[in-house]
């Protein structure tokens, strides 16, 4: 029987321990090692015996491995990795876990890597989770396979993070810390969260060269697919050819200065680069949290983890923390523009401004203010001033129906005594309809001189409604010839 002060002094509380069900205290069961306070397991000391550490271990057969410490030179070469748990343990060497098989729920929990750790090729059968786990060194899971979902909320990473050549990742990244460079190429992430993420170095998305092994072209280029960026300073982070149709960039900063190269949009409404928050927000597109919960349920497990495992909260898949509203998408929207803008690409920064300008319209709240404000009739007359065929057709409309009506209200020229006026006749005469063609011909001339603030053709409407109509087209002619410059000006300019 093995006395109370003989036990392993490591203990530790319910606040200390991540969130699961039945573990509200732990403390080591094992016997302490002589003339120390702790067993073997949880041992501080570096240079203790690796090998009768590994051997104590494959005695034991537990795979409860909370707090333990495991010196430089050990090894998981004999370990089967059968529901796991590496909560707050303590990594002194470099880990290598490349090509293991991570059975059932996999918990790394603010648990502290101090130099490289290897998951290379590593398959997780189960998910896994990295909650507050600390990487002093380089952290590489190239090429792993992830039949569920990896959590890496508040996880914190000094050196480089290699998360590349994955396919169908789910990943919880809510929180995490990048110190530096953060490779996430060649992957596709099926649903990913980076709420509030921190890029200390150079984050990477999208299609590179090199391809993983077991991964094709057309799989990596596609990627991300559901992805979180809220909340996020996007500086440091670059894209290339990756599909951004479901990823969100709510309330991130600093997205003028993130890089794009020749990324995939969604399209519609006469764009073809349109962010997931505004369709979203339209309600064109389920929103991201349904979504990224179909997608764990397919895999049966949320997407935080094995429901089976995790309390009732964490069977929920993650939700937006910060609220999409009309203004939160139009801010992102003009930061967009803003970056394209810089860059001299046009084209696609024009379709961010009509996205900027739409959010701001739709704001208005009620239909009535939508479809009567200044914005609605900025959208009808030129979609914001992207297009020139709208206001090119409106000024050919305008001035067809002006000389209609200037021909039956009656115009006086100067050269002649009597005004022009069409005349309705129940039996019209060849002669008749070539006198109404040169009067409407007149008519017409005048509307184009008077929209276009011309002076070729001198007349004067004889009517309160030519007159009215004068001035009408002495405002809107105008503006719509200024429209269309403004339009071609955005497609030509370099």
């Amino acid at each position: 029987m093995v006395v109370e002060n003989d036990l392993c002094g490591y203990e530790l509380s319910r606040s200390a321990l991540p969130a699961r069900k039945g573990f509200d205290f732990y403390k080591c069961r094992e016997q302490r090692e002589s003339a120390k306070s702790r067993c073997i397991f949880h041992d501080l000391d570096p240079r203790k015996d690796a090998e009768e550490l590994s051997r104590r271990l494959y005695e034991k057969r537990d795979s409860r491995y909370i707090g333990y410490v495991f010196p430089e030179s050990f090894t998981f070469t004999r370990f089967k990795l059968q529901g796991a748990d590496f909560a707050h343990c303590q990594f002194l060497g470099t880990v290598d876990f490349q090509g293991s098989v991570f059975r059932g729920h996999t918990d790394f929990s603010f648990a502290i890597f101090d130099k490289g750790a290897h998951f290379r090729g590593a398959r997780f059968k189960g998910s896994v989770n990295f909650t507050g786990a600390l990487f002093r060194g380089q952290a590489w899971f190239n090429d792993a396979t992830l039949d569920s979902c990896v959590n890496l909320t508040s996880a914190h990473f000094k050196d480089e993070f290699w998360f590349a050549g994955i396919g169908d990742a789910i990943a919880d990244m809510t929180g995490t810390i990048f110190e530096k460079d953060a490779h996430f190429h060649n992957t596709f992430f099926a649903g990913a969260s980076f709420i509030e993420t921190q890029f200390g170095g150079q984050a990477t998305f999208g299609f590179y060269k090199y391809i993983a092994h077991g991964h094709s072209c057309e799989q990596a280029s596609t990627s991300p697919d559901i992805v979180f960026f809220e909340g996020v300073d996007m500086s440091r982070v670059l894209f290339r050819e990756a599909n951004l149709k479901r990823a969100s960039f709510n309330q991130c900063y600093n997205l003028d200065q993130a890089r794009f190269f020749d990324c995939t949009w969604n399209l519609g409404y006469g764009r073809n680069n349109i962010l997931y928050d505004e369709l979203e927000l339209r309600k064109k597109m389920p929103p991201w949290e349904k979504m990224a919960k179909c997608e764990g349920v397919k895999r049966k497990c949320g997407l935080l983890g094995d429901a089976s495992e995790l309390d009732a909260q964490d069977d929920k898949a993650a939700e937006s923390r910060l609220e999409r509203s009309h203004a939160s998408v139009e801010e992102t929207c003009r930061a967009f523009k803003k970056h394209f803008e810089d860059r001299r690409n046009y084209l696609v920064a024009g379709d961010f401004h009509e996205g900027e300008m739409e959010m701001r319209r739709l704001a208005k709240g009620t239909w009535g203010r939508r479809l009567l404000s200044i914005e609605a009739v900025y959208w009808l007359l030129s979609r914001y001033g992207q297009s020139w065929l709208r206001p090119l057709a409106c000024f050919i409309a305008l001035n067809l129906i002006a000389a209609v009506i200037y021909s039956f209200s009656g115009l006086q020229l100067e050269s002649e005594r009597a005004p022009m006026r069409l005349e309705i006749t129940a039996e019209p005469s060849p002669i008749l309809m070539l006198e109404s063609l040169f009067i409407y011909l007149h008519a017409f001339l005048y509307s184009f001189s008077v929209s276009a603030l011309l002076r070729g053709v001198y007349a004067t409407p004889t009517s309160l409604v030519g007159l009215l109509l004068q001035t009408v087209q002495f405002i809107l002619g105008p503006l719509l010839i200024l429209l269309i410059g403004l339009a071609i000006r955005r497609r030509v300019r370099r």
